[in-house]
């Protein structure tokens, strides 16, 4: 597994295929191995990067290393390492802050933007209320309630085993508290003004769960509104985790918003 020190942390990334780049990046609590039904549709025509977010998996340590501000950064140091001039991001959750602020610092760079499950760090009331939220429910109910559909859990049990062992890849002496996550991406320096969106060049395709109750469809679809050249769509019986939940769907819509990016669009 390669890697590549960004901001002084040595981050751990998985490659796959040629072609378009596409980079994705994951969630709190998660890695890189989230994204194995992407690899395995996308990596005959893109050239698939999947990293352990800052943070979280091979990429943990100290928390004082945990600053959004790094998050734009640590996709620029896996890009040059790989000499990629150009990617569409893949985030989900959390890292939809870490693809807005790439595609606002590096914009040249940002041929797409795919936000899922995301409130993508908007300085928005009802996105605000999503998140702040969203610690009393884990807590109340486990991430796994949350993050998926009862269905789901029902009827996968493998699929929430593996959900769960991906979970404690990262070492227990770097696990992030959450109120220390919620402070990090939530401050008042950290969220993006509304108005800053319209900075966004690229176009951008927002996803949803239908069944997700951590950032339901109505939030999601408020935070899209505000993202110039946006797209907006929901996958049925999915809730925090539609790649995971629903691969075959989410891989559809995924293509054919990949069928309309410019990969040679100017700045």
């Amino acid at each position: 597994m390669p890697q590549v020190k960004s901001h002084g942390l040595d981050l751990f990334y998985v490659k796959s295929g040629n072609g378009p780049a596409l980079v994705f990046v994951h969630g709190t609590g998660g890695n890189s191995i989230l994204w194995f039904k992407q690899f395995e549709r996308f990596a005959g025509i893109h050239t698939c990067i999947a990293y352990d977010h800052r943070g979280f998996g091979r990429s943990s340590g100290p928390a004082e290393n945990f600053k959004s501000e790094y998050f734009a950064d640590d996709v620029r140091a896996i890009l040059d390492a790989e000499n990629i001039s150009k990617c569409t991001l893949v985030c989900s959750s959390l890292g939809g802050w870490t693809g807005v602020k790439f595609a606002l610092q590096y914009p040249d760079r940002t041929a797409g933007l795919v936000i899922c499950n995301s409130t993508a760090s908007v300085d928005l009331p009802i996105a605000i209320e999503a998140c702040e939220a969203s610690k009393p429910r884990s807590e109340a109910e486990g991430a796994l309630a949350v993050a998926f559909s009862p269905d789901f859990i029902q009827n996968q049990p493998l699929l929430v085993y593996l959900f769960e062992q991906i979970q404690m890849a990262t070492p227990v002496a770097h696990q992030l508290d959450w109120e220390l996550v919620y402070d990090r991406i939530m401050g008042p320096n950290t969220l993006t003004n509304v108005e800053t969106l319209a900075k966004i060049s690229c176009p951008s395709l927002h996803i949803d769960g239908e069944l997700d109750r951590i950032f339901p469809p109505a939030v999601i679809e408020a935070v899209a509104a505000k993202f110039p050249n946006s797209q907006f769509t929901v996958i049925p019986d999915a809730a925090h985790c539609p790649w995971i939940e629903q691969p075959e769907a989410f891989n559809s819509v995924l293509t054919e918003f990949l069928n309309g990016v410019d990969w040679h669009r100017a700045k």
